[in-house]
């Protein structure tokens, strides 16, 4: 069972001071409980990185399963020497297992691949 969650504008209304991510899935697997964290944009990634740094920092241990996170842009820059995705994918893997994955809007992800 999965449950999608709306996080800007849903669960986290009206603050604007506030960065967050726009959804929330809990996929709930006894063998593997996880959540993934979600930010659409057009091609502002560090934006986007920042959103769902400061949201897995708000609900991150209280969910106590693994973590994952998405940035679904527009098109995708080149990224892989940017230190701020670089911080958020090492801290994703050390403290939650988990893994940040950007990609382009029109990309399907399985859910075995997560």
């Amino acid at each position: 069972m999965i449950a999608l969650l709306h996080i800007d504008g849903g669960m986290i209304y009206g603050e604007t001071n506030v960065s967050k991510c726009d959804f929330l899935y809990i996929i709930y697997d006894p063998d593997n409980p996880t959540a993934v964290f979600v930010e659409l944009k057009g091609r502002d990634v560090s934006h986007a990185v920042q959103q769902l740094k400061e949201t897995i920092d708000r609900y991150g241990t209280v969910l106590k399963r693994r973590i994952c996170a998405r940035i679904v842009c527009s098109s995708v820059p080149r990224l892989h020497n940017d230190p701020i995705v670089k911080n958020l994918r090492k801290e994703l893997m050390k403290r939650y297992q988990g893994n940040l994955i950007i990609f382009e809007k029109n990309k399907d992800e399985k859910y075995s691949d997560i």
